[in-house]
């Protein structure tokens, strides 16, 4: 029977500690040992993680002295594992049954195999807890190479793993280290990357844990905002690349991936409905783009007219019968001949800005004219691969 080691950070999450540990001491088809770290919590968590640890000898419950912060603490978990695997579990979050013995199974079977994940549940306040797709223990999964793997990440960073769902074999952490404390956002980011180059991917087609969404969660403090959070991501592909660039046979051209890609997710956050009429934040998410990937000038004209998720056509089609003399003098008279007046002095930027902006007018139109439905548009700098 596989071992694994459980690691409860907790911060004043004593109202969903018990529910938290209870999720995994109900694991089947795996010997499990849990370590309960309180970093200092204000709340009763003493009370709960000590009761926990006196009803059942697999828990461990510990209390610091002084707050360490997470990456701290995450660390000393991982230095107190010694099962073949590991989780780390935040305290607010919960597994679903059956989730280690489905990821453990794969990595039996696959040696290869550095880290297993699969999909999780949005736990939101004052909903029913959903039911998960399956609780049996066998379920598909699929093997990637590594290499693969990251490959997809750099060409459509999505929010592929958010943690909770994630089996890692314990080699990988004594092997490669743990959490960067330079990376207090994505750290976790940083070393599924890491992790990846150095061996396997595994993901398994089940609901393996449930990731509870509440107004604290420590993502929001830390990157309250697109712009915050884009950094982030910017600074862990940066770091990877620069520490393990040596391991890949392309480096160059994935981290022009991984750029090409943040700087697209910069463009939609700025051209959104929450952000495109606040110039500030436009304007820096722009100039964020611009400096991750100078390309995307060309995309800045489409974003800008209108092409982002679920914007409605409604008014484009208004245009049609109120104001369409006006609008064309200015998409074909004064866009137009601007566009040729920046490739004949050789303003190759303002030129494919505005050339994109006549194009993506000239879409909206012919949308508008036949009555079709818009549908998200995204720009992916080659083909799209899903991570997950």
């Amino acid at each position: 029977m596989s071992r694994v080691s459980v690691i409860v950070p907790c911060y004043n999450y004593a109202r969903f500690l018990r529910q938290c540990v209870e999720s995994v001491l109900s694991q089947e088809g795996v010997e499990v040992r849990v370590l309960i770290i309180d970093d200092t919590s204000s709340d009763n968590t003493p009370e709960v993680g000590a009761a926990l640890a006196a009803e059942d000898s697999r828990v461990e419950y510990r209390r610091h002295e002084q707050n360490r912060g997470h990456i701290a603490t995450y660390n000393e978990g991982l230095e107190w594992a010694t099962g073949e695997y590991t989780v780390l579990l935040s305290a607010d979050d919960l597994l679903t049954p059956g989730s280690l013995a489905r990821a453990t199974r794969l990595m039996d079977a696959h040696t290869n195999v550095g880290f297993v994940y699969g999909a999780n549940i949005r736990l939101l306040p004052d909903q029913p807890m959903q039911r998960p797709r399956t609780e049996a223990l066998d379920c598909d999964w699929q093997v990637c190479n590594g290499l693969e793997w990251l490959e997809a990440v750099c060409r459509e960073r999505n929010t592929f793993i958010d943690s909770p769902e994630v089996v890692v074999r314990t080699r990988m952490y004594k092997t490669l280290g743990g959490y960067r404390p330079e990376l207090p956002h994505t750290a976790d980011v940083e070393m599924w990357l890491r992790f990846a180059a150095h061996g396997a991917v595994g993901r398994v087609d089940a609901d393996q844990a449930y990731y509870r969404v509440h107004g604290k969660n420590m993502h929001q403090d830390l990157a309250p905002t697109a712009l915050h959070s884009l950094k982030h991501w910017n600074a862990a592909f940066n770091m990877f690349f620069n520490n393990y660039g040596h391991r890949l046979a392309d480096c160059t051209r994935l981290h022009q991936l991984a750029s090409s890609s943040l700087a697209i997710m910069a463009l939609e956050a700025a051209y959104s409905r929450r952000n495109r009429r606040d110039r500030a934040v436009c304007g820096e998410l722009v100039a964020f783009a611009v400096q991750l990937d100078p390309s995307v000038r060309s995309l800045h004209g489409k974003y800008q007219a209108g092409f982002e998720a679920n914007r409605s056509i409604a008014f484009w089609s208004t245009r049609r019968f109120a104001g369409v003399p006006a609008y064309l003098l200015r998409l074909f008279a004064l866009d137009s001949w601007q566009c040729i007046r920046f490739c004949l002095t050789g303003n190759r930027d303002g030129a494919a800005f505005l050339f994109g902006r006549v194009r993506a007018h000239l879409g909206l139109m012919v949308r508008a004219r036949f009555g079709k439905e818009h549908q998200r548009q995204t720009f992916p700098a080659g083909s799209t691969v899903q991570a997950r």
